[in-house]
C-alpha cells in the first residue's frame, strides 16, 4: 500500500496533505483510501479507473465514447453486467472487448469467456459510466433509439507482426483519422486528429499517439499533413492501414500501430524524402 501512495503523489494524482486526511478518515471509519479520497472529493472515479490503467497497463476507455450494438450487449446477461458492473463493448473475430470496473477480477473474466464462448479482453472504465449505459440500451427499444450496426468481417491482427521488425524512424506529422469499418461506430467525434510518431524504413508501418481506445484489427483511413516549402500548398496524404497494436501509455493517450495497406511506390519514397530531410 505504501508503494501505492508514493506512486498518487509522484504522479500528482492528490496533495500530500489530501492523502493524508484521507488516510485518518479510512482508518478511523474502517474504510477503504479510494473510498475516502472520492468521498473528500480528492479523487475522481474517473480518476481511479486511469490511475488503475496507468498502473495495470490495461487501457482505460471512456463508456460513452462508443455505440454499443445490441448483438453485442446481449452476449452477456443484464443482470450479471449489472452485479459485475461490466458491459461489452465490441466484438472483432472471436474476441470481445469489455468495459469492467475491476479488469483484475480473472474469475469474473472466465466467467464472461465461458458464457460467451469469446477470448475476453478487459478494458477498465468507470463503474457508473457502466451502469449509465446499461441502463441506457437495455432500454434502447423502449425508446426507440436505433444503434448503429457492430459486424465485423476481417480477420484480427495479433499485435506486432512481421513488418515490426523494421528500423523505427522518427516522424512528426499532424494526422486526421476515420474508421472505415462497421465494428465500430463513435459518438462522440467522427474524425480523430493527433500527431505520428514514427514510421517504419520500409514505410509499411505507422505509429501515431490518438486521444482514445482503438482495439487492433479496425480498418482506417490516416491522412497525414507533410509541409511544404514556403509558398507551395500543404501536400495531404491519404493512407489505408489496420490497427495492429494499442496501448495506453498514458491517461487519455494511446499509441497506435498501423500496418499501411497498398501503399504506392511514389507515397513511399515521398514520406522517406520528408523523414531523410527532417
Amino acid at each position: 500500500m505504501e508503494r501505492i501512495e508514493e506512486k498518487l503523489l509522484e504522479g500528482k494524482w492528490v496533495e500530500p496533505w489530501q492523502l493524508d486526511r484521507a488516510k485518518v478518515e479510512a482508518h478511523n471509519q474502517g474504510q477503504s483510501l479510494w473510498a475516502n479520497l472520492v468521498k473528500f472529493g480528492f479523487f475522481s472515479e474517473e480518476d481511479f479507473a486511469l490511475f488503475l490503467a496507468q498502473e495495470c497497463g490495461i487501457p482505460y476507455v471512456k463508456v460513452s465514447d462508443y455505440a454499443i450494438d445490441q448483438a453485442v450487449l446481449h452476449l452477456v446477461e443484464e443482470n450479471f453486467s449489472l452485479q459485475n458492473q461490466i458491459i461489452p463493448l465490441f466484438k472483432l473475430d472471436n474476441t470481445l472487448f469489455l468495459a469492467c470496473s475491476n479488469p483484475l477480477d480473472s474469475g469474473l473474466l472466465d466467467s464472461v469467456s465461458k458464457m460467451t464462448g469469446c477470448v475476453i479482453e478487459p478494458l477498465v472504465s468507470e463503474a457508473h459510466a457502466i451502469l449509465g449505459a446499461l441502463d441506457l440500451y437495455w432500454r434502447l427499444e423502449e425508446k426507440n433509439f436505433e444503434l448503429a450496426k457492430f459486424i465485423i468481417k476481417q480477420n484480427t491482427v495479433q499485435g506486432f507482426v512481421q513488418w515490426r521488425g523494421a528500423e523505427r524512424l522518427s516522424l512528426k506529422l499532424p494526422f486526421k483519422l476515420k474508421i472505415l469499418d462497421d465494428a465500430i461506430t463513435l459518438l462522440s467525434r467522427r474524425v480523430i486528429t493527433g500527431n505520428t510518431l514514427n514510421i517504419s524504413s520500409d514505410v509499411n508501418a505507422i505509429g501515431v499517439l490518438a486521444p482514445i481506445f482503438l482495439p487492433p484489427g479496425v480498418i482506417i483511413l490516416i491522412s497525414l499533413e507533410v509541409k511544404q516549402d514556403k509558398g507551395i500548398p500543404d501536400r495531404l496524404i491519404e493512407l489505408r492501414g489496420e490497427i495492429v497494436r494499442s496501448a495506453m501509455i498514458k491517461p487519455r493517450e494511446y499509441l497506435l500501430g498501423i500496418k499501411v495497406r497498398n501503399i504506392s511506390e511514389a507515397v513511399r519514397e515521398e514520406l522517406m524524402r520528408f523523414v531523410l530531410l527532417k
